[in-house]
């Protein structure tokens, strides 16, 4: 009878420690895939970020030539009022 409760007793404890083994590997590999994911949804989103950067820089660029252009020509201008003063 004591033969077969330490037979019991081994078994459960062998189940006991390949349960911990195995949550144990399972646990590392998604540990390693959750940084994966992490890792390529941080470059995505930087990515997105800066084709967006991008956009705005190119855009206020192009607000500042034209404001430049328009000054420009503002300034080229021959003032009216000018001649008949002189």
């Amino acid at each position: 009878m004591i033969k077969q409760y330490k037979q019991v007793f081994a078994g459960f404890f062998f189940l006991l420690g390949l349960a911990c083994l195995v949550f144990f590997a399972l646990s590392t590999y998604m540990d390693g895939r959750t940084a994966q994911d992490v890792r390529r949804i941080a470059h995505v989103h930087l990515k997105g970020i800066l084709e967006q950067e991008k956009d705005r820089f190119e855009a206020i660029k192009s607000i500042r030539r034209t404001q430049v252009d328009s000054l420009k020509a503002t300034l080229q201008q021959p003032k009216a009022g000018a001649d008949s003063e002189a």
